[in-house]
């Protein structure tokens, strides 16, 4: 904390008191269902069956079990160096290509062991043949339709994204960001520009490990973006992880990597946060969530600030069969991160309703520069 600009930042967090919003914590409530049925008869015990029901298979129904203010268990303060400064055009085309060991870890977390993933996996592709889901709706979900065809944006069929880009990555994760000139496009481990026309601009896609400026073959995963339209910024992050697939070698360690461009055009320079908010060894961050207000929040802070959310998991070193075991939140202002400076953050830990540990925390994401959250 010996850096003065970086203790105001922290002194600021500090006077702002900054509280927790109404957090809506929805559960699922169990109820007999057809999967339930073909899942017994898969061979899962019933204990697997309500597990699988409860956290990831289709057919349960959501209820919402608790409302209000959310508690914190714990809080503190962190810091960070300075960034990397990255000009895009200097980094070589990225050639798509399969990233080892991607297959088994790039599976959601959900607490399930990878018999009960797979098994899981053949009842949905016997329910997607009977025709119960995919083109069709459930058929003991019934989908709401509206009267009227709500009106909409016109559709370009001629802007083509990128593909997958790794044979071995599944789900193929996305993220999106539009400015006024461009579209960034984050697809697992690359990431392309286009202008509004859908043409791909001269030397993408880049390849993420080289962008965020880490070792070859490093594990990055659940890309995020977003445009900020009130500083005129690009702002991507993804997870990185130590551990890929193997469950006897070392306990994972979980980190964010994240940039902002230097300018509105993200085909040139980017400020490169490589290694931050690190967690502990036999940790495992999932699905971060992003969000970001224009909020004048003082000295330090003009700008509004940078929302984090992870979801954290422990158990197994390599990240699969883990059980969820909190979440987090980081505050971060944007002016040091936009000037590539070293930064204060604000971390509040396990938020819970009545005793219950919430997770997938969405904070607020400001599109309209008269948006101005609590």
């Amino acid at each position: 904390m010996c850096n003065k600009g970086k203790k105001k930042i922290l002194d600021l967090f500090v006077k702002l008191g900054v509280g927790v919003s109404a957090i809506l914590l929805a559960g699922f409530s169990l109820q007999a269902t057809p999967a339930a049925a073909q899942a017994t008869a898969a061979g899962l015990s019933d204990t697997a069956v309500l597990t699988a029901i409860h956290r990831a298979l289709p057919g349960a129904v959501p209820a919402h079990t608790g409302r209000g203010v959310a508690s914190v268990q714990g809080q503190s303060m962190l810091s960070g160096g300075p960034a990397r400064s990255v000009n895009m055009s200097d980094l070589p085309q990225a050639t798509y290509l399969s990233k080892a060991g991607e297959g088994d870890h790039d599976r959601p977390l959900t607490g399930l062991t990878e018999e009960q993933y797979q098994a899981l996996k053949r009842i949905v592709a016997k329910r997607e043949a009977a025709g119960e889901i995919g083109a069709f709706p459930s058929s003991f979900l019934p989908v709401a339709r509206p009267a009227e065809k709500p009106p909409s944006v016109r559709r370009n069929r001629f802007f083509v994204g990128q593909s997958q880009g790794c044979s071995l990555c599944f789900p193929s994760d996305m993220s999106l960001a539009v400015s006024e000139n461009f579209v960034l496009q984050m697809v697992n481990n690359y990431v392309a520009v286009y202008d509004k026309h859908g043409n791909l601009q001269p030397g993408f896609p880049k390849d993420a490990d080289t962008f965020f400026g880490l070792p070859s073959g490093t594990y990055t995963t659940d890309p995020r973006a977003f445009y900020d339209w009130d500083s005129h910024r690009f702002f991507v992050l993804e997870l990185t992880e130590t551990n890929k697939s193997d469950p006897k070698g070392p306990p994972n360690v979980g980190a964010i990597a994240w940039a902002v461009s230097q300018t509105p055009d993200p085909t040139r320079g980017w400020y490169v946060y490589s290694n931050n908010l690190q967690r502990a060894s036999g940790v495992c961050p999932d699905f971060p969530t992003l969000g970001q207000d224009t909020t004048n929040w003082g000295a330090g802070a003009t700008q509004g600030g940078i929302y984090i959310g992870l979801n954290l998991w422990s158990g197994a070193n390599d990240c699969g069969g883990d059980t969820f075991t909190g979440n987090v939140i980081f505050i971060l202002p944007k002016n040091p991160i936009y000037n590539g400076a070293m930064y204060g953050v604000r971390e509040f830990d396990n938020l819970a309703i009545g005793g219950i540990l919430v997770d997938t925390l969405q904070p607020d994401n400001v599109t309209d520069r008269a948006d101005k959250p609590s």
